[in-house]
């Protein structure tokens, strides 16, 4: 099966977004209590409430870091799922092409 550049990366951006919001679910929590760490945080003092760059830098790399992870995983992942559902699709394709294809092949799930 054969795409051309702008339906691949029009996949590519749908998977990455899904897989992005996928495991964004499950980081609710630690996302919110990480969120609640700053504000108590800056609520007792330990971070000044007038931050300067080197305390917003200083309280704010491991938040970039994490989030970076976030992006990173998704952005590692998508390619490998699409490969997935092109090997799926071309299965599919080929059990509906030889004899067996009354024998209940599930067609490939859409990304998008």
């Amino acid at each position: 099966m054969s795409t051309n550049h702008g339906q691949y990366y029009r996949r590519f951006l749908c998977a990455f977004i899904k897989d992005v919001l996928r495991l964004w679910r499950a980081q609710v929590i630690g996302v919110l209590l990480a969120f609640a760490i700053v504000l108590l945080q800056i609520h007792y003092g330990l971070i000044p409430k007038t931050l300067t760059v080197q305390a917003v830098l200083s309280v704010g790399w491991p938040y970039a870091v994490l989030l970076f992870i976030l992006i990173v995983i998704p952005l590692a992942r998508t390619p490998f799922i699409l490969d997935e559902k092109r090997q799926e699709e071309d299965e599919y394709q080929d059990g509906e092409q030889g004899d067996d294809a009354e024998h209940g092949s599930i067609p490939p799930d859409d990304i998008c």
